[in-house]
């Protein structure tokens, strides 16, 4: 099973909750898996050169190995070994500048982690190819989240799990642990998505009338030059 180790060097992790704005001062933690993996293709086109299928230019689809890889990563939902942190927000005092106060409209919020290692594992089987490939990605990877929050990931050995923090499971197939736990949700892909779509929009086609198909029209005058 794949584990990736993440610090943070700057000892904070920025990044707003799917569906919340960033003057709500909430901040995502653990990062939710639909972030992980979006910076993982991120990185691909941005450090790797992927310029996708030649056969799909206006998709820019990755490299059929990085697609199979996202695809297994996206299949389940992984669990974490978190550190603990506490969020940390502010609003900057405005300073005056020729007799009018500056102000600012956005919070700063962050996670303060620390020297804390976060490490994240997905039950999958990868092949060599793409572990190499996932641990390519993860070296490469700048930041998560916010682009002030920096990163230094690497993919784990087999006997290398951060030793401290506390463990973070799916809601599938785990009983509930009871009072001391919280529940927090995070936005997940779902692999399926493709099938569903074109499931769906094929059924509200089917809903629709046939379109008729435009009547030819007669060109009386080059019947004529023809039966002349």
């Amino acid at each position: 099973m794949p584990t990736l180790l993440l610090r943070f060097p700057g000892g904070r992790y920025h990044a707003t909750p799917w569906g919340h704005h960033v003057n709500e001062g909430l901040i995502e933690w653990p990062p939710s898996p639909w972030r992980l993996l979006r910076a993982l293709l991120a990185t691909g086109y941005t450090a790797l050169n992927w310029e996708g299928e030649l056969s799909q230019p206006m998709h820019s689809a990755p490299p059929e190995e990085a697609r199979i890889l996202i695809l297994k990563l996206a299949s389940t939902l992984p669990t974490y070994r978190a550190m603990g942190s506490h969020t940390r927000h502010y609003m900057p005092l405005g300073v005056l500048d020729k007799g009018r106060e500056e102000t600012t409209l956005v919070f700063d919020t962050w996670a303060k982690v620390g020297d804390g290692i976060l490490g994240i594992t997905w039950d999958v089987s990868l092949t060599a190819e793409e572990t190499r490939l996932l641990a390519q990605l993860a070296e490469q990877m700048g930041y998560l989240g916010r682009s002030e929050s920096w990163v230094d990931a690497h993919l784990a050995q087999s006997d290398e799990t951060p030793s401290e923090g506390t463990d973070c499971f799916p809601e599938e197939g785990h009983v509930n642990p009871g009072s001391g736990w919280e529940q927090v949700s995070l936005l997940a892909p779902d692999p399926e998505y493709l099938t569903w779509r074109e499931r769906q929009v094929k059924a509200l086609l089917d809903q629709l009338p046939p379109i008729p198909l435009p009547e030819k029209k007669r060109n009386d005058k080059l019947w004529a030059q023809l039966e002349a």
